[in-house]
């Protein structure tokens, strides 16, 4: 990107304290002890210049609806701006409890969500999935941090046929693999929200 100046470089980690509806925006966050806003990359890129990340992908049908478990709002941030330019309907959770709530108030086809979802990790939104018979078949994504952990999860899924994971931020192969677990569904089937009175 071409700006005019360059203040000042800094590398740290970086909490997203307030979000913004302003297009372009991702939020606000504490860099060197001053308020700076976190462009949306994505969103601007796309805007000015949509054919840059079309990378061989075909537009997805807006119909397929993704959930996106993720504790950082930055990060969802930035998973949402791919999946919304591919076409994907999203919807967002920050921990297990927000993520099982919003399967219930609306149908998904695939589950996307990070290692580490709070409290106790991304097993622990498996293990709730399985115990609901309307959510066995609903594929999941997970997002790890680093490649070793992206080894280690791949391995404990080997023998789950609508589950693969990959590297956070990964852009393209998240789509790819988003792509390849939404049809594995039967398109002729009608997906029905869960009952918010069921079992868990």
């Amino acid at each position: 990107m071409l700006v005019d100046q360059i203040l000042d470089v800094a590398e740290e980690a970086v909490t997203v304290r307030q979000k913004t509806n302003r297009p372009g925006l991702l939020g606000s966050g504490v860099v060197g002890k001053r308020v700076a806003d976190f462009l949306d990359l994505n969103y601007v890129i796309h805007t000015y210049a949509a054919e840059w990340f079309d990378g061989g992908h075909k537009p997805s049908d807006p119909s397929r609806r993704v959930l996106v478990a993720e504790a950082s709002a930055f990060s969802r941030g930035l998973i949402r701006s791919g999946l919304d330019m591919a076409g994907y309907h999203v919807f967002e959770a920050a921990n297990l409890e927000e993520a099982v709530r919003g399967l219930e108030q609306q149908p998904v086809h695939v589950v996307v969500t990070a290692l580490d979802l709070p409290p106790y990790g991304s097993a622990a939104l498996f293990e709730a999935m399985r115990r609901r018979p309307e959510w066995k078949r609903t594929p999941v994504l997970t997002l790890a941090e680093s490649a070793e952990m992206l080894a280690q999860t791949r391995q404990a899924q080997a023998s789950h046929a609508l589950q693969d994971c990959q590297v956070k931020f990964d852009r393209a192969a998240m789509l790819e693999s988003i792509a390849r677990l939404a049809s594995a569904l039967d398109p002729e089937k009608e997906l029905e929200p869960a009952h918010a009175g069921g079992e868990r």
